[in-house]
């Protein structure tokens, strides 16, 4: 398999989190929970079902509560409450949906898709809160996903008896999707009289006095999703925001972001249908592919273009902000974007396409496949990746003299052997180090003896009966198994929407290798930079008695496992 990739040292320091959270608090009080029993609960809260209307899966509700002195633990349960009236008999019968016995404070829930079902039940009336040895001080929803966050406005406005209001030109919401939401930071407002927080408000979304959603008997935050049917409406006219007994700080549209996520060594490729700017503490670069050379170079201040792919570095598992932007930026990449996810089996047949992969476990040199890479070998033979034994015990495989200094192991992967065998490492001064595979097995490795790697003079497979054996990878491990961010090739599958790939024509190019070089600060070495481009030929190279040679050497050598003549 044909892979590019991205090497650089594990040692650096992770760039903050970047978060893409949404909150608003649907009650606020102080209810201490004292003892009781289940089913016959001192205190609790009841919550009306419309703060409850806006949730989805993977959301959290969030109560802010601390246990009480002297308790061991704080239990805390979520009931759901329904309405019933048999004859002219009224009642509300509770089941427990979620429990919690915890010796910290604050509980949080991630809503999954059963509990969900629950809480959208047209039978549900309220969601009650009940439990023992703990003080309630909020309940809150949070969403936390990646989103394109769009500044509508960020004036503080003060809503009541609908003389205030915030409007917003049909001009700036021309990215607008089903699905996106209007979110404003927001807080009650205190009556006049006696200086206490109203006990209900309500905000309205309208354009042209067509009423698009009411968001009533919340507290605080104010989110409302918009609808597919509303969409061409909402770009064709003025947006107008009014309300009711509440203080917003800012108007502004959330775009979720599908499928992306900073991978497990730091790396993402990401794309969007409209111009974004990279937040703090990430870094977003453009590819140039030509021939056999790759080179990423960052955008300038962070600005990714729309709809081109970027490859961005960040802190493992961020999910990211990204701030909506107007700078007209063209700057070009060969990351093909994807906005809309892709069948790979849809594209075109002339080209190579290549994902990122996240590889945590070691910066891989790939070892060659072809028919005259693996030469060595005695009543065997080899022809497009697959090795035939003639008999048990033949041998087939790579030689002869490396040196692999640089290498911890050596990887072999294949498909399902059909027969047990091992794998062989000899060493030039004549000692060997090997390792076994199963029946059924579809990989195999060994680590380098350390003192003599350096003088390898060959390395083969062999099986325990005459059979055949088909290859589909092989590879170095460098020293110390450094994290590595890869393109791999793919053939099947879907390319993710907001995902970026590499397209090369079929026959050559972006086949090789990537340096990054470490980042040199004041005192430490906190992380990695790429340099403006990068030379995808491998830094080392051999003469044919396994010697490292400069590259002024002249005459035949061997690069990546290759014989070249250089001239």
């Amino acid at each position: 398999m044909k892979k590019l990739f991205l090497l650089f040292t594990i040692m650096f320091a992770a760039a903050g989190q970047v978060r893409a959270d949404v909150e608003w608090t649907i009650w606020e009080g102080s209810v201490n929970m004292s003892e009781g029993n289940a089913g016959n609960w001192v205190n609790s809260v009841y919550l009306r079902t419309v703060n409850f209307s806006n949730i989805a899966v993977n959301d959290i509700i969030y109560l802010t509560c601390t246990k009480n002195d002297g308790a061991d633990n704080a239990k805390i349960v979520l009931y759901r409450q329904n309405y019933q009236k048999i004859g002219d008999v009224e009642s509300w019968p509770e089941t427990e949906m979620v429990s919690s016995t915890q010796s910290t404070a604050d509980f949080a829930y991630t809503i999954d898709s059963d509990i969900l079902a629950l809480l959208q039940d047209a039978s549900l009336a309220n969601i009650a809160i009940k439990g023992t040895d703990y003080t309630l001080t909020k309940v809150s929803i949070k969403k936390h996903f990646s989103a394109i966050k769009t500044t509508l406005s960020s004036a503080e406005v003060q809503l009541g008896n609908w003389a205030n209001q915030y409007e917003v030109e049909s001009s700036s919401l021309a990215n607008v999707k089903a699905g996106d939401f209007y979110y404003m930071p927001s807080t009650k407002q205190m009556t006049k009289e006696d200086a206490s927080a109203v006990d209900w408000w309500q905000a309205q979304f309208y354009y042209d006095w067509t009423n698009l959603y009411n968001v009533a008997a919340a507290d605080h935050d104010v989110w409302a999703e918009i609808q597919a049917a509303d969409v061409d409406n909402i770009k064709a006219n003025t947006l107008h925001v009014k309300g009711e007994y509440y203080n917003a700080t800012g108007l502004y549209l959330i775009h979720p972001v599908t499928s992306f996520k900073i991978g497990s060594i730091g790396y993402a490729t990401f794309s969007a249908d409209q111009e974004v700017t990279v937040p703090e503490g990430l870094t977003a670069y453009k590819a140039t592919v030509s021939g056999e050379n790759v080179s990423l170079t960052p955008f300038t201040d962070n600005v990714i273009p729309a709809n081109t792919g970027a490859i961005i570095k960040g802190a493992q598992g961020s999910v990211v902000e990204f701030l909506a932007s107007s700078t007209g930026s063209t700057e070009a990449s060969d990351l093909i974007a994807v906005t809309a996810a892709t069948v790979v089996t849809t594209l075109d047949s002339n080209y190579d396409y290549y994902v990122l992969y996240n590889n945590a476990t070691g910066g891989n040199t790939a070892l060659g496949l072809e028919d005259g890479d693996l030469a060595c070998g005695w009543n065997s033979s080899y022809t497009n990746k697959v090795i035939t034994f003639d008999d048990a015990w033949k041998g087939r495989g790579w030689g002869w003299n490396f040196d692999y200094s640089d290498y911890s192991k050596i990887v072999i992967e294949f498909e399902s052997a059909p027969k047990s065998g091992i794998f062989k490492v000899e060493y030039s001064d004549g000692t060997a180090d090997e390792a076994g595979y199963a029946e059924g097995s579809t990989s195999v490795e060994l680590e380098l003896n350390e003192t003599k790697k350096s003088a390898i003079s060959q390395f083969y497979l062999s099986a325990s009966e005459a059979s055949t054996l088909t290859l589909t990878n092989a590879y170095l491990v460098s020293n110390g198994g450094s994290a590595v961010a890869e393109f791999r090739k793919t053939e099947t599958g879907t390319l993710a929407a907001n995902k970026a790939y590499l397209r090369v024509a079929k026959g050559g190019g972006a086949k090789l290798n990537i340096i990054f070089g470490e980042e040199e600060q004041q005192g430490e070495t906190d992380g990695i930079t790429l340099p403006t481009t990068y030379d995808l030929r491998p830094t080392t190279t051999y003469n044919l008695a396994g010697q490292r040679v400069g590259n002024d050497y002249k005459g035949l050598v061997i690069v990546n496992g290759k014989k070249v003549i250089r001239k």
